[in-house]
């Protein structure tokens, strides 16, 4: 067998097209040779500053692959006299272990490299009952793993063996696993030696894995060793086989940080897939949960935790669209080319499985929606949304949300001092959070048929009608998403027809969220991540023990105005917001931690809204009486409500969606008449005073003067009322014969 050194100057070979001639600072090289010393044992304390978990006890790094692969891919640019000053010694596999012995597994898949003296002495090595075959039992076990593991990615999924290194160790084609004594620093690690095993370009290299002697040194894991074999052996496996399509499927970063992110994450993806009883990867989902704005492409170093905890994401891939969709993505990765593809391949891989229905931004915005339902909201989640495993995941922490209590005064929160906003790929998460919020006193509902509307708190006899807007009808909630651009328009985004003889014309509140996004400045210009990913979850007054949802992608804009009816029917309101982008040129490149500007203003307003489908008619005039002495207002007001299309949008007065061509607005008509029947006064035209024409009423209002600008006597009125399409009449909408009595 031929020395690691030998290999190492093999891949050099190939090493101008895996990286940059570009050198590497000082600080880095420094980084780059104390980590791969810390891996392979050649110092006993972790470079940097050491992670401990929530009880103070220092965290094991799963796995010592990526500082191997940083060592070996820029081992020329490496300074001869730092490595020298530090004591590196560089690693072969004839110098791995003392003593070394070998078994083959019974599959014929690995050979296994051990040792029964010294420090690599495997565990229990005089304990040889099952089998008793002159073999060690841990030997055993670790090559009936290895051959269950290799049988289930390659045999049962169907990913491609890993590239056969038997070219330079005499024809022997079965993959190697050395067993150790790898200190505390990792689980395990798989090296990655030859990169030119098809000639200059290839994206396969052969590799080989380090696994631990004993694992005593895992309290975890110090009375069930196999356990530890289990999901390393499952982890390391899935590395060679990424070696296999693309080894160099990794992000440059900042400070030559190369991120391989999809690497680590779909390595733990695979521990579970294959040993779901195990569940290692629950202790390193707090790096996840700590910071839901944290970019799913964070890799600070080989000991960032964040790629490990992350493998919840192709959970959620495969638990959406089946596990084959992590063979696509590693595929298309082999097709794609030198450097990061995962992002490209994973939305092409996600329009394919679900037939062009959902891509990146609604992937991305639907497993923030998911991770929004773990710790003590699992239970909550609606039939379809979540883990299968949610319960026993830890939830986001209250101070990594933005948690409003009240509305009042307005919440306004700049994009520039907003501490929650996400990085790219990350989320950001908005909860209105109002206890008690169906208690308020100032609730005033209309209750409307087609002909008229009762409002309960005016007119005398109708207490009835005062009640809450779900207790009343049945009809699917939604909220409206508006685009400045394009005046007052705004589109239902359920676009559910209401299944009731009455609909709501007006709501006393409505709770109005405007949202600026973007900012990604990139390369000068100011771009944005498009699209945004929205989800809207809501705890219900009537229901609190479970959320119903909305979900969209919001439009290409820059401020986005959304309006929520009848708030007080919740407990709480949560918006998930997702700066969701595969494309780079929609972030700040080779930066995983730039964080996308998101500022938004929160207001409750006392307001009207149009309900879809409704027809033109002449509403009735207010106040009916008209006792002057008790007035506040100058006049009687006559209401004129607009047809209205499924969506709530007016069918006349409003905005065209092109240019500036506007629609002329509705003509008004009264004329009042005494009961000698006198024409007293005339009115007509365009009059809005105090209302909202872009939600389908308009109003027009008679001051009781007549047309010589005198006040009238009191007495009874009748008054005829007629709506036209506009000012030249031709077109008759609604008419009405209303009779309004006056008091002095």
């Amino acid at each position: 067998m031929r020395s690691f050194r030998f290999l190492l100057t093999v891949s050099l070979l190939g090493l101008v097209i895996v990286s940059s001639v570009v050198a590497i600072t000082p600080e880095r090289q420094r980084e780059i040779i104390e980590n791969y010393m810390y891996v392979t044992g050649q110092l006993d304390e972790r470079p940097g500053q050491a992670l401990t978990d929530a009880n103070g006890d220092p965290v094991p790094i799963k796995c010592g692959m990526s500082a191997i692969a940083d060592f070996v891919l820029n081992r020329d640019k490496l300074d001869d006299g730092l490595m020298k000053s530090l004591g590196v010694q560089i690693i072969d596999r004839d110098t791995l272990i003392q003593n070394e012995l070998t078994y083959a597994s019974p599959g014929g898949y690995f050979l296994i490299h051990y040792t029964v003296t010294g420090q690599d002495s495997v565990y229990e090595a005089s304990v040889d009952i099952s089998p008793a075959n002159g073999i060690p039992d841990y030997v055993d076990g670790v090559a009936m793993v290895g051959d269950s593991v290799y049988n289930h990615i390659v045999n049962t999924l169907g990913y491609a063996a890993p590239p056969a290194d038997g070219f330079y160790t005499d024809g022997d084609d079965r993959y190697d696993v050395y067993l150790r004594d790898i200190g505390t620093g990792v689980y395990g690690q798989t090296w990655m030696d030859s990169t030119q095993i098809d000639g200059p370009g290839t994206l396969r290299s052969t590799s080989f894995i380090d696994l631990d002697n004993d694992y005593q040194s895992l309290s975890a894991y110090k009375d069930r060793p196999m356990d530890a074999v289990r999901v390393t052996m499952a982890h390391e496996f899935f590395h060679a086989i990424q070696f296999g399509y693309d080894f160099s499927e990794a992000e440059s970063y900042p400070n030559d940080i190369v991120g391989r992110y999809w690497m680590e994450m779909s390595a733990v993806w695979m521990e579970e897939e294959i040993y779901d009883e195990i569940n290692d990867f629950y202790y390193y989902l707090p790096w996840f949960f700590d910071d839901p704005s944290s970019s799913i492409q964070q890799f600070d170093s080989y000991g960032d935790l964040h790629p490990y905890a992350s493998a919840i994401y192709p959970m959620y891939l495969s638990e959406t669209y089946g596990r084959d969709i992590i063979k696509d993505i590693w595929e298309q990765c082999g097709t794609m080319g030198m450097g990061a593809s995962f992002l490209k391949a994973t939305h092409n891989a996600v329009l394919a499985a679900s037939g062009n229905t959902a891509g990146w931004a609604s992937a991305f915005r639907d497993f923030s929606l998911w991770n929004f339902f773990t710790g003590s909201r699992a239970t909550m989640a609606p039939p379809g949304y979540g883990y299968s495993e949610r319960l026993n995941f830890p939830a986001f922490p209250d101070d990594k949300l933005a948690i409003h209590t009240s509305y009042e005064p307005p919440v306004f929160i700049p994009s520039n001092g907003n501490p929650f906003k996400p990085c790219h790929n990350g989320a950001a998460i908005i909860i209105l959070d109002y206890p008690g919020l169906a208690a308020r006193e100032d609730t005033t509902h209309y209750v409307c048929d087609v002909f008229d509307c009762i409002d309960s708190t005016e007119v005398q006899g109708y207490e009835d009608y005062d009640m809450r807007y779900l207790d009343t009808i049945t009809c699917e909630r939604s909220f409206w998403v508006c685009n400045e651009d394009i005046g007052s328009v705004c589109f239902d985004s359920s676009v559910v027809p209401r299944d009731s003889l009455y609909d709501f014309l007006h709501v006393d509140s409505m709770l109005d969220i405007h949202l600026a996004l973007g900012d990604g400045l990139c390369a000068g210009e100011e771009t944005f991540p498009l699209p945004w990913g929205l989800s809207i979850v809501y705890r219900l007054v009537d229901n609190p023990n479970q959320y119903e949802i909305d979900r969209i992608l919001l439009p290409d804009d820059i401020v986005t105005d959304m309006a929520i009816p009848f708030p007080d029917s919740f407990l709480s309101i949560g918006l998930i917001l997702t700066a969701a982008t595969y494309e780079e040129t929609y972030y700040q490149p080779r930066n995983p931690l730039h964080r996308i500007d998101l500022g938004y203003w929160i207001e409750d307003q006392q307001t009207d809204t149009a309900a879809p489908d409704l027809p033109n008619a002449v509403l009735t005039p207010y106040p009916n009486p008209a006792v002057v002495g008790s007035m506040t207002a100058a006049g009687i007001t006559f209401r004129f409500q607009i047809a209205t299309d499924s969506l709530g949008v007016p069918l006349f007065g409003k905005v065209y969606l092109s240019g500036d061509d506007r629609q002329l607005p509705p003509y008004l008509s009264v004329n009042i008449y005494n009961v000698a029947g006198e024409r007293v006064k005339t009115l007509g035209g365009y009059s809005e005073t105090g209302a909202l024409p872009h939600h389908g009423e308009w109003e027009i209002e008679w001051d009781m003067k007549n047309q010589a600008g005198n006040d009238v006597a009191s007495g009874v009125y009748v008054a005829y009322a007629r709506l036209y399409s506009s000012e030249d009449r031709k077109t008759q909408l609604a008419e009405e014969f209303t009779k309004v009595v006056v008091i002095r």
